[in-house]
Order: structure tokens, then C-alpha cells, then sequence
């Protein structure tokens, strides 16, 4: 446990959420954001709403692909910021699973 968390935890009633994921294979990310519904494709600018980045193309991309590679910024990465929307089982994924929709498996 961090020192950081420790203060969090007296100072916050709830905690923020980044998300960082993988797909299974190097998909067509572009696809993928578009067929989200609820979530904007944005670097997070500290706002309360929910966002999704490409971190190779977006908030990394100036920095060369060895590097991005050896510090994990990986081409099949994905970031999503979690807002304070109303949460609720589709809020991800309406109208069913991403795999089934787009043929992206995430890991």
C-alpha cells in the first residue's frame, strides 16, 4: 500500500478508475472506438467523463516504437478512462459483447 493511497482513502469518498488493456491480437483500433457508444475517443484532459486512448498513436506516439515497446506501450493497448457516468452492466458494450460485434477479443 502506497502512501498516496493511504491519503486518498482519508480525503475521498470514492476513487478514480484508468483502465489500461490489451487485445488478444493487433486489431484495426479504429474499428474498435467507433463501435463504442458511450465513450469518447480523447487524451484525458481531467475532466469527470468517460475516455478511451490508442497510447502508440495518441499520448506516446512521439516516442520511437522501440522504446514505446520495451515500456509497454504496445500497439494492441488500449486506455480507458472511467467518468462518473451512471455505471451499468452495457455501459462498455451496449448492444452486445465486442467480439461478437467486431471480432475483438481483449485479454
Amino acid at each position: 500500500t502506497s502512501k498516496g493511497y493511504e491519503i486518498q482513502k482519508k480525503q475521498a469518498s470514492g476513487f478514480g478508475g484508468m483502465i489500461s488493456f490489451v487485445t488478444k491480437d493487433i486489431i484495426d483500433y479504429k474499428k474498435f472506438l467507433k463501435s463504442l457508444k458511450l465513450i469518447t475517443l480523447a487524451e484525458s484532459l481531467g475532466g469527470v467523463e468517460s475516455l478511451i486512448c490508442h497510447p502508440s498513436t495518441m499520448t506516446h506516439a512521439a516516442i520511437p516504437y522501440e522504446i514505446r515497446q520495451k515500456t509497454g506501450i504496445v500497439d494492441n493497448l488500449l486506455r480507458l478512462s472511467v467518468g462518473i457516468e451512471n455505471a451499468k452492466l452495457e455501459y462498455l458494450n451496449p448492444g452486445g459483447s465486442i467480439k461478437d460485434r467486431i471480432g475483438i477479443e481483449i485479454i
